[in-house]
């Protein structure tokens, strides 16, 4: 009974070397989420992220887009946005 365990565990990660793609992805989709889960999550904190740039003045949006790459990327994609609406008003 004792000497089982050792092979099941050997067992195990044979399985897991074998299937690791599979496995993998199944564990990040666990963790993570779906793809559509994900994107509904992104597109959430854009539209937070919206809310907060829609009322800034242009020497901020200037600033802002200046210095995009220090940002997250929900709120890269939203100050995109709000540059382009901003471009296209004047």
């Amino acid at each position: 009974m004792a000497g089982t365990y050792p092979i099941i565990f050997l067992i195990l990660i044979i399985y897991y070397v074998v299937n690791r793609k599979s496995i993998n992805r199944i564990l990040s989709s666990f963790i993570r989420g779906t793809g559509a889960e994900q994107e509904d999550a992104f597109q959430k904190k854009v539209a937070g992220y919206l809310k907060n740039f829609e009322n800034s003045t242009p020497s901020e949006l200037d600033y802002m887009y200046k210095n995009i790459k220090e940002y997250p990327p929900e709120a890269q994609e939203a100050i995109s946005m709000v540059y382009l609406k901003q471009a296209q008003i004047l």
